[in-house]
């Protein structure tokens, strides 16, 4: 089965729905933005903006805050990839830190789909705060398990 890389229109749309649908919650509260979407290869950008409230002891982005930014822009695109019904559930989630961030920062993600197969999706992400680009905070990958009817466009 070829992978099928969701068209733009379809991550923006489903970003929306998420940020409209997660108001008051707290993935709701990253206000996730699409800035790049490449369907031909594979990856997607988006912006992500943390509170002061996803903070730990230390005054740092909490390591499971972290962990839900990533989990929620990969389901973000899991959840555009063959659906067009059910969802495409989290069934394995890695984050690595290599840098600190600071709640409130605003960050990047980039997605990359890995490999998908007729149930799994495994997807790979890189954070890095929006003002320093070029400096790598955490990266993560993650598996994803369809349900649902495989899209036929």
């Amino acid at each position: 089965m070829a992978n099928y890389y969701p068209a733009p229109e379809h991550i923006r749309k489903r970003v929306a729905w998420v940020n409209e649908a997660a108001a008051g919650a707290v993935c709701g509260d990253l206000r996730m933005e699409v800035l790049e979407a490449d369907e031909n290869r594979g990856e997607y950008l988006f912006l992500c903006h943390t509170t002061s409230a996803m903070r730990n002891v230390i005054h740092t982005l909490h390591g499971g805050s972290v962990a839900l930014v990533a989990d929620q822009a990969m389901g973000s695109v899991a959840n555009s990839m063959f659906l067009e019904d059910g969802h495409a559930p989290t069934s394995q989630l890695t984050v690595n830190f290599h840098r600190p961030m600071t709640a409130g920062d605003d960050l990047t993600v980039r997605v990359k789909i890995v490999n998908a197969s007729k149930r799994l999706i495994h997807l790979s992400c890189e954070i890095c705060r929006a003002e320093a680009p070029d400096k790598l905070c955490a990266t993560a990958s993650s598996i994803f398990f369809r349900t649902g009817k495989e899209k036929t466009e």
